[in-house]
């Protein structure tokens, strides 16, 4: 069947990082992508410290209705988990920086399983 997806560039993670911190430390970037869906809003830290456009009657950020898969782009490290949430399933996953890490993720609509790819210039 068709397969909701959605992901952003990371810096709603890396904010989310910077404004949620718990017992002295920052949330994990997979923890603040599960905020996001926890709060139905790509960026709820946006206008005031990511730049977004305010809109007059309707807000573009607010999730309509729940992906199948949601990530976030140039993270530091991958990561993944699966989340239940009001009966839905929704695969979240942290990318990496490929520029720097050389790594990709590949996931499975079918199953929605993820595993990371590594490529190597070295040969």
């Amino acid at each position: 069947g068709n397969k909701y997806v959605l992901g952003t560039d990371g810096k709603n993670v890396l904010d989310l990082q910077d404004h949620l911190w718990k017992d002295n430390a920052p949330p994990t970037e997979l923890e603040s992508l599960e905020r996001t869906l926890e709060c139905g809003h790509l960026c709820p830290t946006g206008p005031d410290s990511v730049p977004t456009v305010p809109h007059y009657e309707t807000d573009p950020m607010v999730l309509q209705r729940t992906p199948h898969i949601l990530f976030g782009g140039n993270c530091r490290k991958f990561s993944s988990k699966l989340v239940e949430r009001n009966g839905a399933s929704t695969r979240l996953v942290c990318v990496p920086k490929f520029g720097e890490t050389g790594e990709a993720v590949l996931v499975n609509l079918t199953s929605l399983d993820c595993e990371l790819l590594r490529f190597d210039d070295s040969l």
